[in-house]
């Protein structure tokens, strides 16, 4: 018995003794503590219902579920594209485009006095087909090195609807007719014998300054300024239409906006956004009188000559 007894004191001196027994005992007192305080923190944290409302006593640190993940109000899905760059210095002023809108008889037979605001709204808003214009001229121009009358009424075309783009070469084409055909090149200018309201050497100047192209025509600024001024008067004349068909009422810069936004081939054109939107209002609706596409048309005539 003595012995079995002296064998257990030394084996309980050896256990106090080990550091082994040391660390073990710190671990799980150290694992015990942050269990306990983890269980703390767990209690403290949680949410419970206290009157029918629910009320949350913890951290600010949640799960995903309690995270913030709302939109904010100042988000804006059209700021995600490129604006398209405002001109400091424009080719025309508020003088011609008046002038312009007084010549066309379209707009003549609507409206007898146009207000100055009007035609300050005009000529800002004529600066954005103008940027998207010379902006393919500039594309186009890249292969030949030269900006020619063809890049300029490709330009337009690919810009603007079919409609529009028609009317501005009829205009473009009736310009440098009346050019060529005038005999008084020593007596009149450039934008004289083309019977254009628009500066030809202004649109020229404007080219060449803007690095265009390395060469520019003449015929091609000709081109330009006949599409614009030609485009000018369509715009206020589609815009403002509708409204003087209805009613008698006074024309003010709201009426043109209003018309505009309703009017699907020049809204999307006339978006301060590099991204063109074709055939479509501000309300989403497609345009109406959109032209069939060249399929459709070969399909028609192949049906009128089977008919025949």
């Amino acid at each position: 018995m003595a012995g079995l007894g002296t064998v257990t004191t030394a084996f309980q001196r050896t256990s106090i003794d080990s550091p082994t027994s040391n660390t073990s005992s710190a671990t799980m007192s150290t694992s015990m503590s942050h269990s306990t305080h983890s269980r703390t923190n767990s209690a403290s944290s949680h949410s419970h219902y206290g009157n029918g409302t629910l009320d949350w006593d913890g951290s600010k640190h949640g799960s995903v579920d309690t995270l913030n993940i709302s939109i904010p109000d100042e988000f804006d899905v059209a700021e995600r594209y490129s604006r398209l760059v405002e001109l400091q210095k424009v080719p025309w002023n508020e003088q011609l485009i008046g002038r312009v809108l007084r010549n066309s008889e379209k707009v003549c037979q609507l409206v007898d006095r146009i207000p100055q605001s009007v035609v300050q709204r005009l000529s800002f808003l004529m600066q954005r087909p103008f940027v998207r214009v010379v902006r393919e001229v500039k594309r186009l121009s890249i292969v030949y090195a030269k900006c020619t009358k063809h890049e300029i009424q490709t330009a337009v075309k690919l810009v603007m609807s079919p409609s529009l783009a028609d009317a501005c070469m009829n205009a473009a084409v009736k310009a440098l007719s009346l050019y060529q055909m005038s005999s008084e090149q020593m007596r009149r200018g450039k934008t004289a014998r083309a019977g254009l309201t628009f500066r030809i050497g202004r649109f020229f100047r404007w080219l060449v300054e803007a690095r265009i192209s390395s060469r520019v025509d003449d015929h091609a600024a000709l081109y330009l300024a006949a599409s614009m001024e030609a485009l000018t008067s369509e715009l206020f004349f589609r815009a403002c239409a509708p409204y003087f068909e209805k009613t008698d009422g006074e024309l003010t810069q709201a009426v043109l906006d209003y018309g505009i936004a309703n009017e699907a081939e020049l809204w999307g054109m006339l978006q301060p956004y590099e991204h063109l939107i074709c055939g479509r209002n501000s309300s989403d609706m497609k345009n109406r009188q959109h032209n069939p596409s060249p399929a459709k048309k070969f399909q028609a005539a192949v049906g009128e000559l089977a008919g025949e």
